[in-house]
């Protein structure tokens, strides 16, 4: 009993290419051994732009080489173009590329592939293989269509085998402006095919190149058996071999279900966030209140402060409002973050900056440099604190009037001790930043 056999490559041993002369016979075959010319009318060629056509009207065709390379500079000129300019721009003249280089290069090149049914000693016509394989293009066209056939032959003039066919592709993959370029890798991805062993890593052995070989071998296979063709039997290809839909269900609910366990976990973390991000905003409405405090105690003693001071203290409670209208974002954001499972890693980073945002140790110093003035004055040397916090800020009448003694007379009939006082909100301030760095080394 015959098997199928399928070969790819994109070049010898030696890494040379494979001539696509060879497979149109675009040279003179009397002179190669393998070959007897007198079939050589009896092959059938391909190519993308002139379609299926006998040897014998190979003339009036373009050749395969001609056919590839116009492919290539169609479809990837705009991608090695721009390639190149950001080579120059990075003074990198040594990696640019022509198209020809393009074509020829060990990653780019097209890909080669030989179909055969049987050996030379068992094997099946000609024309049935060609009916069998032409079925096999149709569907690999329709299900891989960025794996791109350029052309292909069937070859009936090599007595020393079976008939064959040489079906040369090429991989279009896409970069991220849309452009085409040549990756099997990423337009394996892109088509949605992965590697048979999706717990393990990618590696010679288990890629998604594998798949696609193994999916395509089991359809032949069955075209095969659908003609009447008895196939030797072979070990099973395990579940990659499933039909091709089956394979794809499978592997959306794989995909589904790690989806729903990530949207789980970030549901929960993005509670746990919300409760601790409640807890400090009760806490900064707490020291708001002191804040007000603090402010009522100047007033009440009547203590000359400048307007930008008044300003940068009531900034400074204006930045609670900020929190919570962060706090109100940063619910919001969560709930994209559940809704959408792509974009749950930078929704989590996102939702660690903004708690950073609101961490207290921050609000304490500013807190601390917009009372500074204040506590310069009702702290150590009265007379000579204040005189210079006047001076700096050019409060000439001020300063007359506290040559007159007016903060020493006021101060002196003060009931309130209002060092005291700011000294108790600033302690109290930096026991709510303790609190919060726990909070942070417990979250950690």
């Amino acid at each position: 009993m015959p098997r199928v056999t399928q070969h790819n490559s994109r070049g010898r041993k030696d890494g040379t290419a494979f001539s696509p002369k060879h497979n149109d016979r675009s040279f003179n075959s009397s002179e190669a051994e393998h070959i007897d010319p007198s079939l050589t009318p009896e092959n059938l060629l391909f190519n993308i732009y002139d379609g299926e056509y006998s040897q014998s009207d190979k003339e009036s065709k373009m050749s395969f080489e001609e056919a590839e390379k116009r492919y290539y500079n169609e479809h990837f000129t705009p991608h090695l173009d721009t390639r190149n300019e950001s080579y120059i721009e990075q003074s990198h003249q040594e990696k640019i590329k022509s198209m020809e280089d393009y074509y020829d290069s060990k990653r780019t090149r097209p890909e080669s592939q030989i179909v055969q049914v049987g050996t030379k000693a068992l094997s099946i016509p000609a024309s049935e293989l060609r009916e069998i394989v032409k079925e096999q293009i149709e569907w690999e066209r329709a299900t891989f269509p960025q794996a791109v056939i350029l052309d292909y032959a069937l070859h009936v003039d090599e007595p020393n085998c079976a008939p064959h066919f040489q079906i040369t592709r090429v991989w279009v993959a896409h970069d991220k402006q849309g452009m085409e370029y040549v990756g099997q890798s990423a337009a394996l991805r892109e088509m949605g095919i992965d590697r048979p062993h999706t717990d393990k890593k990618e590696s010679k052995f288990n890629n998604a190149k594998i798949t696609y070989t193994l999916l395509c071998r089991e359809h032949l296979e069955q075209l095969c058996r659908d003609h009447g063709i008895e196939l030797e039997d072979r070990k099973p290809c395990s579940e990659v071999g499933l039909e091709f839909l089956d394979y794809k269900c499978r592997q959306a609910e794989e995909k589904a279900k790690t989806a729903e366990e990530r949207a789980e976990a970030a549901e929960a973390r993005a509670e746990t966030a919300e409760e601790k991000i409640a807890e400090l905003s009760e806490k900064n409405k707490e020291l708001e209140k002191k804040l007000d405090r603090a402010l009522e105690i100047v007033n009440n003693n009547k203590i000359a402060i400048s307007p930008e001071t008044k300003k940068n203290v009531r900034g400074v409670v204006t930045s609670i409002e900020e929190l919570t209208r962060q706090k109100t974002e940063l619910e919001v954001k969560e709930k994209e973050l559940i809704e959408r499972e792509k974009t749950v890693k930078n929704k989590e980073s996102k939702l660690e900056k903004l708690i950073k945002k609101l961490d207290p140790e921050n609000i304490i110093q500013r807190i601390v440099e917009a009372l500074k003035p204040i506590i310069n004055i009702f702290a150590g040397d009265l007379y000579g604190k204040l005189r210079k916090f006047l001076q700096f800020k050019r409060q000439d009448k001020l300063l007359e009037e506290f040559d007159r003694k007016y903060i020493g007379e006021t101060m002196k009939n003060a009931h309130i001790d209002v060092k005291k006082e700011i000294e108790e909100s600033v302690r109290e301030a930096e026991d709510y930043g303790k609190d919060r760095y726990q909070f942070d080394r417990d979250e950690r």
